[in-house]
């Protein structure tokens, strides 16, 4: 009979070690898909953060050289197509895309002057308060 007690109490610990371990390992289960999902979040905002800043330049860089070289629109059908050619796999550079990096870009330099005017007119003890909205 005693022994059969001892091998009751053996199953029985054994059994609630298993338990306790099933739960650690649940929890490291849990605390490992977190990490992962937080890292592939962080990863697809910095993609995102990094192609908006792609686009803006494209944008900026198309804008500039037809004003300073005096090219028309036709230079875009002809970017894009090359793009095409050149980079087959590569998506997003259509002609109706690049134009809409252009009108982004002007957006975006039409924004950052009317900050800089505004800021350029508010007194010194109101700049930080100011910075702090546009931040």
């Amino acid at each position: 009979m005693k022994e059969e007690e001892k091998n009751k109490q053996k199953t029985s610990v054994g059994e609630s070690e298993i338990q306790t371990k099933a739960g650690d390992f649940a929890l490291l289960l849990s605390e490992v898909k977190q990490r992962i999902q937080l890292a592939q979040t962080k990863a697809v905002l910095a993609v995102n953060s990094e192609l908006v800043r792609l686009y803006w330049d494209i944008g900026r860089i198309i804008n500039a050289r037809q004003k300073q070289e005096g090219w028309g629109s036709a230079v875009i059908p002809r970017l894009a197509r090359e793009l095409k050619n050149e980079l087959p796999e590569l998506k997003g550079f259509s002609e109706r895309n690049i134009g809409r990096m252009i009108a982004f870009s002007e957006i975006i330099r039409n924004r950052l002057q009317f900050c800089h005017n505004l800021w350029q007119k508010l007194p010194v003890r109101f700049s930080g308060r100011f910075l702090g909205l546009i931040m």
